[in-house]
């Protein structure tokens, strides 16, 4: 508890705690892997297994927004448009040499064609130049594969699709990632590495 105190002390400065009721928080860099909920009012008088240690979940109404933009839709009222189009995209490697099956990517693309009419690019039609074409016609992009995210080489931070052969380059860099025209409201990335 001392450690989960000291960085609430340090994250909510000077701010008196005594007034806010409501926090949203746009984390940044390592802050993205910290539950806020877990942090502690008052120094710790308690040890670990007390049921009563005064975390923030039960002090505090806590939402995530992760920008700037969703800090301020969400203090206007103005509303988000609804997703009309949404693209989930599942490679699954199922037979892959370089990465491991993904058994439950296609169950991820069955729950969210309950919810929006998914075009699902599976196996062989998910491959990164079927993505490059059609990722800026959706409104949603669900990729459920392999990532990994690196230091701040460009080559080290990437996304996994379907081989498309021995002379394409089957994962995504960020610089191309950052060099798509995308429309997209939401992105979301289900992979291992994403809490980085």
């Amino acid at each position: 508890p001392k450690n989960a105190y000291l960085l609430s002390a340090r994250l909510l400065g000077l701010v008196p705690a005594q007034h806010i009721q409501r926090l949203f928080i746009v984390p940044d860099g390592p802050l993205f892997s910290l539950p806020f909920e877990i942090l502690v009012n008052g120094p710790p008088r308690q040890s670990l297994a007390d049921p009563n240690l005064p975390y923030w979940i039960r002090r505090y109404a806590i939402s995530y927004g992760y920008s700037a933009m969703s800090l301020a839709l969400s203090q206007n009222g103005t509303e988000i448009r609804s997703i009309r189009k949404a693209l989930g995209l599942a490679p699954l490697f199922e037979e892959s040499p370089d990465y491991a099956t993904l058994a439950f990517s296609e169950q991820e693309l069955d729950q969210l064609d309950a919810q929006f009419r998914l075009k699902r690019l599976l196996r062989v039609e998910a491959q990164k130049t079927t993505f490059m074409e059609k990722a800026a016609d959706y409104d949603l992009l669900h990729l459920s594969t392999h990532a990994a995210v690196g230091d701040s080489s460009e080559q080290s931070t990437w996304i996994a699709f379907f081989p498309e052969g021995e002379e394409q380059e089957e994962r995504l860099s960020l610089n191309e990632l950052y060099s798509l025209k995308l429309d997209a409201d939401l992105g979301v990335l289900s992979a291992c590495e994403t809490g980085r």
